[in-house]
């Protein structure tokens, strides 16, 4: 994960530079086995940046940095920690062996010596190696912390002690409590002793003279009796390599042949379950279904699965008939399928499911494939809707009045036909045709018109500045209807007229997030900057205008963040490269004072202009209110340096911006460091400004590497 070029998981520095994505990948559910990396990743940055810092090697302005750093990567680790409730367990089991070895306990190193160490006799006892064990026996102590990690079984050592008879230890029994054990003849007479080769052993070691030579000459002689014969050619064999067993390592495996993937049908069958609850879910042929159906019995019904908008009035209106169930069923799947984008598959299943749905229902469905089909296009790009046949002749069932139902419903498909057509180039089909449709019953048929007539007479000037005069018209009043009267109180016509007004408003902005023509979606966000400029000098906040790459002569009245933003996005989602998307974009986050995304895109806007940055200041790009709000966004990021770097290019104001950058940068902690920051420095000013801050708070490297 530290490289994030080699896997698709994001790595410790995307999250340690993104507060949201951090959030998001802690709170996601199936990114929980990416945690115990993570955790490791950031406790290992925070120790080699505190390692770093306690060389003494840094300078002051470097040391706060790593001071800052270490911090921050710590928290990081504690939130990751957090998210794992603290489970160590788990952490253990989802990390690889490398990695476990990066694993710190905050405990003394002599205990955490001393558990290793025990843990070492336990094996040794264990294998039978009790010389070894014995030896090793006699530097245990007891731990000086009592953390789990590093605690002993203070019953399991007495008893190695007792048994391997080791005294001066913290855990050997004292002779007050136990008589020690001595050997004797009795003790080699002994029939049970005598088998045991632990005090057989304890015999050959803890005698003397004579007697040991008799433990010693048992012990050979069982020894050939257990075969187990102490000879040089057995230990040879068990220390060494027996060159007879690597050949069955040196054996080629077998070779095996590369399984197929599976095919369709085998997915399907896998798919296929018994249940038919799953078989609801999962299939839509009709007989199944309707199988399905018996088997749940007469007392389920479709209630909670979807269905389009479009069909529900028709649906309702059988709701006391005996194929209700079945029909709404069909209809659910039928909306699945267009969630889907399987345009394909609803064809096919639609004409299966005519006949269950009835004759009454064809014009309805016949419309929902129109909706369906318009749905799919216009969620695709322009370039990627080549293949996708969306014809006028389809749509043209929408100019008849006679078959348009007026519902909530009908009014979102005609934004969707109306929307695909100005998308795929039919502005002259939209223009001329959409009077057939009812304007007093769908009110965003005048603005889509509007977008045919601009669209269609883009190079005219006349006719581009009637359709924003228009536009102007037909969509302000909308936003001041919307609008709650403040301070009067509202009766029950008032609050009905308002909420109608939101309704309006809704559809309009559904239909306008649905538009991917470039042009259209400048002209509205030309629309909405205006607006939103107008209020601004209404509130006396000049200061917070956006950039547009058109103007228009129109007022403004409220809420038009909306808009902004819906558009704003739409337009870079289309064209992430265009100087003026990009210009836009940025001035509206930093007026909705996301700084750091602004000061992003202000950079952007640079690289759109030319990709190698190499732009004069005196350029047109470089104007005084980017450099004045790209100076507030570093400062705002706490990059204080940069900020105060960032006022070189101010025309007018230089010498006031200069001022409050030194005095942010005198009274708070910079996250820059001033010695990376020096090759920016190109006026005398600034060089004066941060030598006497350098100088005064003895930042030799800073102030070397600037001088």
């Amino acid at each position: 994960m530290d490289n994030p070029d080699s896997t698709s998981e994001p790595s410790w520095l995307e999250l340690f530079i993104d507060p949201a994505g951090i959030s998001a990948a802690l709170l996601d559910p199936e990114k929980k086995k990416n945690l115990p990396r993570l955790l490791i990743q950031f406790t290992d940055k925070a120790f080699f940046a505190e390692r770093e810092k306690d060389k003494g090697k840094l300078a002051i302005e470097e040391l706060m940095l790593f001071e800052r750093k270490s911090a921050s990567m710590r928290l990081c680790a504690m939130a990751t920690f957090a998210a794992l409730n603290y489970d160590i367990d788990y952490i253990l089991d989802n990390i690889t062996r490398n990695e476990l070895q990066t694993l710190r306990v905050l405990a003394d190193t002599a205990d955490v010596a001393n558990k290793c160490l025990s843990e070492l006799v336990t094996f040794l006892f264990t294998s039978g190696e009790l010389p070894e064990a014995r030896k090793h026996l006699h530097r245990i102590v007891r731990p000086k912390c009592t953390y789990p990690m590093v605690a002993i079984d203070e019953e399991v050592f007495k008893s190695y002690c007792q048994i391997l008879n080791v005294q001066g230890t913290p855990y050997s029994v004292t002779p007050n409590t136990i008589r020690p054990f001595v050997y004797d003849l009795n003790t080699l007479n002994d029939e049970s002793m005598r088998k045991s080769e632990l005090y057989r052993y304890r015999g050959a070691k803890e005698t003397t003279g004579q007697l040991q030579s008799v433990y010693r000459a048992e012990n050979a002689a069982l020894s050939v009796v257990d075969g187990n014969t102490e000879y040089l050619r057995d230990i040879l064999k068990t220390n060494g390599v027996d060159v007879s067993e690597l050949r069955t390592f040196a054996v080629p495996s077998e070779h095996r042949p590369l399984e197929r993937p599976p095919r369709l049908e085998q997915l399907a069958n896998l798919l296929r379950g018994s249940d038919p609850f799953w078989s609801l879910m999962t299939i839509f042929d009709v007989n199944a279904l309707k199988q399905a159906l018996i088997e749940l019995g007469p007392f389920w019904f479709p209630t909670k699965m979807h269905i389009s908008e479009f069909l529900i009035e028709s649906l309702e209106k059988r709701v006391n008939t005996p194929a209700y169930t079945l029909q709404r069923l069909l209809l659910a799947k039928l909306y699945q399928l267009s969630r889907m984008h399987n345009f394909q598959g609803f064809v096919e299943n639609l004409s299966a499911y005519s006949v269950e749905l009835g004759q009454d229902m064809n014009i309805d469905l016949t419309f929902e494939s129109i909706h369906v089909k318009a749905m799919i296009g216009n969620e695709r790009m322009p370039w990627e809707i080549e293949y996708f046949e969306a014809t006028t002749q389809e749509t043209s069932l929408i100019f008849n009045p006679e078959h348009i139902r007026t519902t909530d419903g009908s009014a979102r498909m005609i934004n969707q036909c109306l929307s695909l057509m100005l998308n795929l180039g039919d502005h002259q089909v939209v223009f001329e045709k959409g009077g057939q449709i009812p304007i007093e019953i769908f009110k965003c048929v005048p603005i889509a018109r509007m977008f045919g007539a601009f669209v269609k007479s883009y190079d005219e000037l006349v006719t581009q500045k009637k359709c924003a005069d228009g536009f102007w018209r037909t969509m302000t009043p909308k936003f001041v209807d919307s609008q709650p009267t403040r301070g009067l109180r509202r009766g029950h016509d008032a609050e009905m007229r308002i909420q109608a007004a939101r309704k309006e408003l809704v559809l309009l902005f559904h239909m306008f997030s649905l538009l991917r023509e470039k042009r259209l979606v400048d002209f509205i966000i030309a629309y909405a900057v205006c607006l939103h400029n107008k209020l601004m000098l209404a509130q006396k906040s000049s200061h917070l205008k956006i950039h547009a790459s058109s103007k228009l002569d129109i007022t403004n009245l409220d809420d038009v963040r909306q808009l902004l933003q819906l558009m704003i996005e739409r337009a870079y989602s289309i064209s992430n490269t265009d100087p003026d998307t990009i210009r836009t974009y940025a001035d509206f986050l930093y007026v909705e004072k996301d700084y750091q995304g602004a000061a992003q895109k202000y950079l952007e806007y640079f690289a759109a202009n030319d990709m190698t940055f190499r732009l004069s200041t005196s350029s047109d790009i470089f104007d005084d209110t980017i450099i004045n709000r790209l100076r507030i966004c570093t400062a705002h990021s706490g990059f204080l340096t940069m900020s105060l770097l960032t006022c070189q290019w101010l025309q007018v104001g230089r010498k006031n911006a200069y001022q409050k950058a030194i005095q942010l940068l005198k009274n708070n902690e910079t996250r820059d460091v001033g010695a990376n920051c020096a090759e920016f420095v190109t006026d005398v000013a600034a060089v004066e400004l941060l030598s006497q801050h350098y100088q005064a708070n003895r930042m030799t490297k800073s102030l070397n590497t600037l001088t």
